[in-house]
């Protein structure tokens, strides 16, 4: 069934917008009586489509449906290059990510600012919620940009990962530093395609960030972000 997110400020009906409407009507070819769901502060309402023009539906709470991890996962990424980065921003999302914080740091191969990549963070947003709409997610993740890196301790949980090529730490340990169970939040550290600076990593590992190899062979940037967030799906999902 397909999903969609209500982002409106209004907080007493359910308010679809217009390209939501046009994706019904032009792309699903939806008709009178069909259902699709919708998501409302974290909830998701299951709608029934009573007219077509003007567009009408009902729509009642279905209070078991969450298909969230147990965990409340951080992505904190040194972002590749920008094709590289909407791919990996879309399997994020997929996988389960909660909140992805884009970070520039010294070997990103374009220095991100909010205003002047306005567009891009349009796109950005409209990956995440497309993404989080097929993966039938719960919860649209939220986008941030830390434009310092130091700044990335702001973004911190209970338990803190870092992907880390020149790690003495194997993937064999992470079940091993997976196993309390009551963790409830993680941030991950991934690092841009040249890697973090000698600096940046150390200033990572002082701080609470817990090094991690991911095997023996260099994986590419984006490909860390699925392989690492597959792993903590694996350990988490319920």
């Amino acid at each position: 069934m397909q999903r969609y997110f209500d982002l409106s400020n209004d907080f007493n009906n359910i308010i679809l917008s217009e390209d939501d409407i046009f994706h019904i009507k032009q792309v699903m070819r939806m008709r009178i009586d069909d259902n699709f769901e919708v998501v409302k502060n974290n909830k998701v309402y299951l709608c029934k489509i009573l007219s077509l023009n003007p567009f009408k539906f009902s729509y009642l709470i279905d209070a078991n449906n969450n298909n969230e991890l147990k965990v409340n996962i951080t992505l904190i990424y040194a972002f590749p290059k920008f094709e590289k980065l909407e791919f990996a921003i879309q399997k994020a999302v997929e996988l389960g990510v909660k909140q992805i914080v884009l970070v520039n740091g010294e070997h990103v191969v374009f220095k991100l600012d909010e205003e002047k990549n306005k567009n891009k963070f349009v796109r950005f947003n409209k990956i995440i919620k497309e993404a989080a709409e097929q993966s039938k997610r719960n919860y649209l993740p939220k986008l941030t940009l830390v434009k310092i890196f130091e700044d990335i301790l702001s973004f911190k949980s209970e338990l803190n990962l870092f992907a880390y090529e020149k790690s003495d730490t194997p993937l064999t340990k992470l079940h091993e530093i997976l196993s309390n169970k009551d963790i409830k939040n993680i941030s991950i550290l991934i690092g841009p395609e040249g890697g973090f600076t000698k600096e940046e990593a150390n200033y990572a590992i002082q701080n609470g960030f817990n090094s991690i190899s991911l095997g023996k062979r260099i994986l590419r940037s984006e490909t860390s972000v699925i392989y690492l967030l597959s792993l903590l799906g694996y350990e988490y999902e319920e």
